[in-house]
């Protein structure tokens, strides 16, 4: 099987049915050990990774927007979705914005690694470029471009087929700054928007983005044309609970008696989060945010 998905990738239709397996062999990223692996999906991504294709299998372009807890991978996986798309088809673009430097250089390094790490069977020529740009020579000429919000004028004038945008609702001015960069995506089914953030409050550009989302669902559940509403609750990934020192006996309290009765947690779960409460000074609130248990929580 490996064989087969070391392949260079040159329609639209193999792309499409291989593309979880190609990454999955293909793609290597710095896990939380530090340690350098194949990105074999979680059950987070595998979840974004569906999503995609439900809009994607529908002939619709695909347009998706994830509130997210902390380090579900949903960041990871859309630059991994847009470097398969990249490297795998001709002249197609691909965009990365992030909310602030740090962030747009995290992600290109992301990027060059996918690109360094690949097999050399399938690595491609590449041109040189001083910006934060993977461009791919003639006759490929596809390319990878990372970009930071908050710059005043962002992305006009050029064709991007694929766009991920990362932490929108910390984007300084994300209403004009969407705007802007909604206008160089086609709409066409062959094209993708994914917009991703953890919670930040109520109101701004992506809270109003994610509830229209949620709405317009509840009212067509059958459409899958437009935004659709992801969210993943920290107690479904399975990363997030800690096994319980010996002899520790965990007493629930009255929030976390609620909490057993609505999702069913486990004591390790409870005791994952009372550790990351502590380490985030005992702020419950913060807690909601960061690791939200629903949407409206978030």
């Amino acid at each position: 099987m490996a064989a087969a998905n070391e392949k260079i990738l040159n329609t639209q239709e193999d792309a499409r049915l291989d593309i979880l397996n190609w990454i999955a062999e293909n793609l290597r990223i710095i896990d939380k050990n530090g340690v350098l692996t194949k990105l074999n999906p979680n059950v987070g991504q595998l979840k974004l990774h569906n999503t995609i294709n439900l809009q994607r299998s529908r002939g619709l372009p695909v347009r998706i927007i994830l509130l997210k807890p902390r380090q579900v991978g949903w960041s990871t996986w859309s630059e991994a979705e847009g470097f398969s798309e990249v490297h795998n088809r001709p002249n197609r673009s691909a965009m990365a914005v992030s909310a602030d430097a740090d962030a747009t250089d995290a992600i290109f390094k992301m990027t060059q690694l996918f690109e360094a790490e690949l097999p050399p069977s399938i690595k491609r020529p590449k041109d040189n470029s001083n910006r934060k740009e993977l461009i791919y020579s003639a006759p490929h000429r596809s390319r990878f471009i990372a970009q930071t919000a908050g710059k005043d004028v962002l992305g006009r004038g050029s064709t991007v087929h694929f766009l991920h945008c990362s932490e929108v609702a910390f984007w300084a001015n994300a209403k004009e700054q969407l705007a802007a960069l909604f206008q160089m995506v086609p709409s066409k089914p062959d094209t993708t928007i994914i917009l991703e953030s953890t919670a930040n409050g109520v109101g701004g550009a992506f809270y109003d983005m994610f509830w229209q989302a949620v709405e317009r669902i509840k009212e067509n559940p059958g459409d899958y044309s437009g935004f659709i509403p992801v969210f993943f609750p920290w107690h479904e990934f399975p990363e997030y609970q800690t096994a319980l020192p010996q002899g520790y006996v965990l007493e629930p309290d009255e929030d976390e008696i609620e909490l057993i009765r609505r999702y069913n947690l486990s004591d390790e779960q409870l005791y994952w989060r009372r550790l990351k409460i502590q380490e985030l000074g005992g702020d419950v609130a913060l807690f909601k945010q960061e690791y939200p248990a629903t949407a409206r929580e978030a």
